[in-house]
């Protein structure tokens, strides 16, 4: 084994001490802060409008769409935080590595209410390009303002790509999977 790579007894070390720098940092910096209580709000508001707005329905569908939209987006911050592309130095919630108002709250439900009021696939396209824009060229931004949101190795414009094509291949998969489901 080579000396230079660290053993998994101090990799446990260090990584107990970066939890609880964690802990320390988000109890003094972020909790109860004014950005927490803005988190706060824009995890909560956006689901209660959304609960207004749902098509009854169509509901298991429109939120399978958004648990979906959910994990991709968890799963590309979470990527994108341990790349050092971006972080976040404000937090809602500690020691959870992807953004929970951005990932779990306000990209799924702007991406259901999308999915809800775009039935066909050009209008959900081009709904899907301005609302791409709108995160990458105007949420990013004014959370970098806000001192919400960093990046590093990233532009904009890869959000906005980003952003465009999760919400379509999301769709695709929707499609192909109430195909199956109404096909057995």
């Amino acid at each position: 084994m080579d000396k230079n790579i660290p053993a998994q007894k101090q990799i446990y070390q260090e990584r107990a001490k970066w939890v609880n720098d964690i802990l320390e940092h988000w109890y003094h910096e972020d909790f109860l802060s004014i950005r927490w209580w803005f988190l706060f709000g824009c995890t909560l508001i956006p689901y209660y409008i959304w609960w207004k707005l749902v098509e009854r329905d169509r509901f298991f569908e429109i939120f399978t769409f958004g648990l979906v939209t959910t994990i991709t987006s968890c799963i590309f911050d979470v990527v994108g935080v341990y790349l050092g592309l971006w972080d976040y130095p404000a937090q809602f919630i500690p020691l959870v590595p992807f953004f929970v108002p951005a990932d779990i709250t306000a990209i799924p439900v702007t991406s259901m209410l999308l999915y809800q009021y775009c039935k066909h696939w050009k209008s959900f396209t081009a709904a899907s390009m301005a609302l791409s824009a709108v995160f990458a060229y105007v949420f990013e931004p004014l959370f970098i303002k806000l001192d919400i949101f960093e990046i590093y190795k990233w532009k904009h414009t890869y959000g906005f790509a980003g952003f465009f094509v999760m919400f379509n291949i999301n769709r695709l998969f929707i499609y192909f999977l109430k195909k199956y489901a109404l096909n057995k």
